[in-house]
């Protein structure tokens, strides 16, 4: 029985005594804020101490191996000291050790933040050891990070590092900081590239826009100063007259002056216009009744030179690098009609001249693809009538033909 008494109470004992064993086996480790160096950039309150503190001294006590001394122990350790001030701000190892030795910590925990200039932030974590009987550092290790969201990741995989002994988790995390950075850095370079390519094709639409105004200032600064024209169409309008004179041309070669602006939309200029017409007889021409027997009229030739004076308005426009200036004009003429024959019976030349003057309008197109040189087309109607009969030999013609521009005299600043 007295056995039995013994074995109970043994086991009582010794089950009671089993947490504190327990707990006098754990270390005591002291987690240190981290010092800031101001010197890098970073503020001294910058918060990010505090959370790597924090983090870090959750994984230990996560571990279970660890006694955790919280700040508010330590203070009330040292509050008797008059060096607690400066062992809240210590972060050499001598001082590290003479704070071991205060605290009665087997671990201390501390490090330094720093700013680097290439735009990391690092971390460094140091392991204070004094079970061997001499505090020393044992362990020590870098991160780095760019991103304010990466630091919880980075502490933990410190932390880990710290009790372990095993960087495993700090290989894979500064492998996921690199690779992030790679990602970040293919896409600044695709931004880049983008912001460079929106760069060129600025430059080049401005090189275009330029280019193109400077086609525009260029072909709308000029307009015709000699016009040739060649009358592919012509009709004097009286039908016995067409029925007789089935071919007829004519050419003209107008020399401008007076040229210039009007306002924006209209410019205005004036010619010197020096006109040939020839009008000839073929076989389809009409014969008059039989003079003698069978005679008939002789076939004829007829010639007209002239000089007019004329006014062209014209209203300016450009479409797709192109210059059309629309224009009506208006003209007086002054010539002579010469027409010739053969006298059937002794084959001498008949001619007669015929002076007048007369007047006409019109209208037409000119455009230009080139800055020097251009193309229109022109329509006119006018009267000039020569012989007692007053025959009126001008009627209707079409035109076409090229000019030659230059630059106008006149130009107005505000259009162009």
């Amino acid at each position: 029985m007295k056995k039995i008494f013994y074995i109970l109470t043994a086991t009582i004992v010794i089950m009671a005594n089993i947490p504190a064993l327990t707990a006098a086996e754990k270390s005591i480790i002291y987690v240190k804020n981290f010092t800031i160096d101001t010197a890098s950039g970073l503020k001294e309150n910058d918060p990010v101490k505090n959370e790597v503190k924090n983090i870090i001294q959750d994984e230990f006590e996560k571990d279970g191996r660890f006694s955790v001394t919280a700040d508010q122990d330590i203070s009330a350790m040292l509050q008797q000291e008059a060096k607690s001030q400066s062992f809240g701000k210590c972060s050499s190892e001598s001082c590290i050790q003479e704070l071991m030795e205060k605290i009665k910590a087997q671990v201390i925990v501390f490090g330094r933040i720093r700013k680097g200039d290439d735009g990391y932030t690092y971390i460094t974590a140091r392991y204070m050891d004094s079970t061997s009987g001499i505090p020393k550092v044992t362990k020590i290790r870098t991160i780095k990070y760019k991103h304010s969201d990466d630091v919880e990741k980075g502490s933990k995989a410190l932390a880990r590092y710290l009790i372990t002994g095993k960087d495993d988790k700090v290989i894979a995390f500064m492998d996921e900081v690199y690779n992030r950075e790679e990602d970040e850095s293919k896409s600044k370079n695709i931004e880049e590239e983008k912001q460079l390519a929106k760069k060129k094709e600025a430059e080049y639409n401005a090189k275009v826009e330029k280019a193109a105004k400077e086609r525009k200032n260029a072909l709308m600064s000029r307009s015709p100063r000699l016009r040739a024209g060649y009358g592919f169409f012509m009709s004097t309008g009286n039908k016995d007259v067409d029925d007789v004179f089935k071919e007829q041309s004519g050419y003209f070669l107008d020399i401008m002056f007076a040229r210039g602006p009007i306002n924006e939309r209209f410019n205005r200029d004036c010619y010197f216009r020096f006109i040939y017409k020839k009008y000839g007889m073929n076989d389809d021409s009409i014969k008059s009744k039989p003079v003698l027997g069978k005679d008939a009229i002789n076939d004829s030739t007829g010639k007209f030179y002239g000089m007019d004076f004329g006014f062209r308005l014209k209203i300016n426009r450009y479409f797709m690098l192109t210059a059309f200036d629309p224009y009506a004009l208006a003209g007086i003429r002054t010539g002579w009609y010469t027409e010739k024959a053969k006298d059937k019976y002794d084959n001498s030349d008949l001619k007669v001249t015929l002076g007048g003057y007369g007047g006409y309008v019109g209208g037409g197109m000119e455009f230009a693809f080139f800055e020097n040189l251009g193309f229109f087309g022109e329509y006119n109607r006018g009267i000039f009538k020569i012989g007692k009969d007053k025959t009126n030999i001008e009627g209707n013609q079409f035109y076409g033909g090229v000019t030659l521009r230059t630059e106008i005299e006149e130009r107005s600043s505000s259009r162009y």
